[in-house]
């Protein structure tokens, strides 16, 4: 399947109507509520809004998020395929906007966090495309490290901490103890740094604690890969690539669908 940009406007036409781009962004794709139970639909209006010129940069690609999230749940391995370009030059605008040390902003609304977003979304897409998504693991732990010198924030935690898991899983498969260890360090380190971010006196959003929860048992699952490496009591329950998917993916595993089937191909070096 390949949508062009007609069918992408006379989509928008039907499901908008008078609506604004920036008022059909707020109400049909950043409120989740309000989002179409069609996951094609969601696709397809997720694509238009991220090659919208009406629509601010950090909207596109929390839109193209969307968009590739739903593809790989559909399994439209034609429509991601042949948007990837797209979906890398939007990466490269974003990257080349993002100013380390000003304020955080709501959360789609700021550069670091769609950033790390359309990372994340990309590492699922080229694992479903079964491209190599090394580059973008690399990216991550550069972005974090520049996060965790400069600003960091409890919001990042969850994707960060998925990207360093699978990785460092995956040079573990591979053999490469000694680069899974350093991943892992980091992983540690990163989810120290992010522990410290609370404050006694404040609480945060519950659901940004919700990040840190799920980061807490990536951490767990990564210090049990640190025991396995240096010769320590094997848990494999927690160190094994059925339980690093499980943990770390954003999109659905249903067994037989493409997605789990290249996750598990990737991560168990087959």
């Amino acid at each position: 399947m390949i949508w062009t940009n007609d069918d992408l406007e006379a989509l928008y036409l039907d499901i908008c109507r008078d609506m604004s781009v920036e008022k059909t962004y707020r109400e049909k794709l950043y409120l989740t509520a309000n989002r179409s139970k069609n996951p094609t639909e969601l696709a397809a209006l997720g694509l238009f809004l991220a090659k919208s010129k009406k629509l601010n940069l950090s909207h596109k690609v929390a839109s193209c998020v969307v968009f590739i999230y739903k593809c790989i749940e559909q399994e439209q391995v034609d429509v991601l395929q042949n948007n990837f370009c797209f979906i890398e030059h939007l990466e490269a605008d974003i990257f080349r906007s993002i100013n380390y040390s000003e304020e955080f902003k709501a959360t789609k609304d700021d550069y670091r966090q769609v950033y790390l977003s359309i990372l994340t979304a990309k590492w699922h897409a080229e694992i479903f495309l079964q491209k190599n998504p090394i580059k973008t693991y690399e990216k991550v732990i550069s972005f974090a490290k520049n996060i965790i010198s400069t600003r960091n924030r409890i919001t990042l935690s969850q994707n960060i901490g998925s990207c360093l898991l699978v990785y460092a899983y995956f040079l573990f498969s591979q053999g490469d103890f000694n680069h899974a260890r350093e991943v892992i360090n980091f992983l540690w380190k990163f989810y120290c740094n992010s522990v410290k971010l609370l404050d006694e006196e404040v609480f945060p959003a519950s659901q940004h604690m919700g990040d840190l929860a799920r980061f807490s048992v990536m951490a767990k699952s990564a210090c049990v890969g640190r025991e396995w490496i240096d010769n320590k009591p094997k848990r494999e329950n927690f160190w094994n690539a059925r339980r690093v998917m499980s943990i770390t993916s954003r999109v659905k595993l249903i067994d037989d669908n493409l997605f789990c089937k290249n996750f598990e191909i990737f991560l168990s070096n087959k």
